[in-house]
């Protein structure tokens, strides 16, 4: 699951918001069909 924080200049993220962050630090990417794992190559374009 993918979320966005959308964060202005001048505002302090809320605590939660950088719990979620740092935990979500701890997990792997997961690739599947939907998002494979890019080559070399690609990272080039």
């Amino acid at each position: 699951m993918t979320k966005t924080f959308i964060i202005e200049k001048g505002q302090t993220p809320a605590q939660e918001q950088l719990q979620e962050v740092q935990d979500a630090q701890k997990h792997p990417i997961e690739f599947d069909e939907d998002c494979p794992e890019l080559s070399p190559a690609m990272y080039k374009l």
